[in-house]
């Protein structure tokens, strides 16, 4: 039996690359979840001479586990969802409500989503606090696109340019009713409580009640919005790139094999041709090729191709 590598080996095999990691005690237990922009300089620092919580974690974790993320504001969501549903006993929750920033939805008809810095006496949901303002107003600009919502404080007479760019749906105009709103909200609500699951599970009753109702447009958006927020909770998020990609040249299904192909010519007879292959949104490297063109003697892509 190999011997078990000790929590220093274990940091350097993690890459220092943004994703979520997991701290497990010698049952399998989780201990400790957090998120870091670089994975393996955050762990060294938790384990590091000195730090409050070194002994500790040196005491009781075992191993560590992490998934790789593209983005802070993804690792945010993914970190938020996998505390509420482990429950780890080392995460605890900031509590100085006046240096970081919340989110704040308005106790109305619609609603109104914005990020606060101190909690305002009025009637409101609060979420937070989140120590980077930068990684949750660009989180709430990703869940804006699933969800779009009012951020006006008072409702103007025109459509502003969020309704324009399909970030808000319309409140001012009756766009939306007051039913399918209030859905947006909860989807909302859902993510920043990191309740996935029931996430998902309303997102699928939704799509099944439109399709039932032949409404099959407003169901494959649903669909769609699902592949999308399981890639973020995967650690990827290659789906919403893919999807994008099948909407602009107006393909029936997203393309999960996709091949690229580059013609380079030196001078007017030595012709070479590469092709790069993605698979699922990632890159294939098996399907790397590279050809010497010998039967076309003009210099011309198309032919080449």
């Amino acid at each position: 039996m190999a011997e078990k590598k000790n929590i220093s080996q274990q940091i350097n095999n993690i890459p220092d690359i943004c994703g979520v990691y997991l701290m497990r005690d010698k049952k399998g237990k989780i201990l400790y979840i957090g998120k870091a922009k670089r994975l393996r300089r955050r762990l060294y620092t938790h384990f590091r001479k000195g730090s409050p919580k070194a002994e500790v974690f040196k005491q009781r974790v075992d191993s560590l586990e992490y998934i790789p993320c593209r983005s802070q504001e993804q690792a945010l969501l993914l970190e938020a969802a996998l505390i509420k549903e482990n429950r780890p006993s080392y995460n605890i929750a900031l509590r100085d409500d006046k240096s970081y920033p919340y989110v704040q939805i308005t106790k109305e008809d619609f609603p109104v989503v914005s990020i606060v810095r101190l909690r305002k006496k009025r009637k409101a949901l609060y979420f937070g606090p989140y120590p980077n303002a930068g990684v949750i107003k660009e989180a709430m600009k990703l869940i804006r696109r699933f969800f779009p919502y009012r951020s006006c404080l008072r409702l103007p007479a025109q459509p502003c340019l969020y309704y324009h760019l399909r970030l808000c749906p319309g409140v001012c105009i009756g766009k939306i009713t007051k039913k399918e709103y209030a859905e947006n909200i909860k989807q909302i609500i859902n993510i920043l409580r990191g309740k996935r699951k029931e996430l998902f599970s309303r997102l699928k009753k939704r799509m099944n009640a439109l399709a039932e109702e032949k409404q099959y447009e407003q169901a494959a958006r649903i669909r769609d919005t699902l592949i999308q927020l399981k890639a973020i909770y995967e650690g990827n998020i290659a789906g919403h790139e893919l999807i994008a990609l099948r909407n602009a040249l107006k393909l029936k299904n997203i393309p999960l094999v996709i091949e690229a192909i580059d013609i380079s010519n030196i001078g007017a007879t030595d012709a070479v041709g590469s092709v790069v292959t993605f698979k699922d949104g990632a890159p294939y490297k098996q399907g790397y090729r590279r050809f010497k063109i010998k039967t076309v003697k003009k210099i011309s892509d198309f032919p080449m191709i």
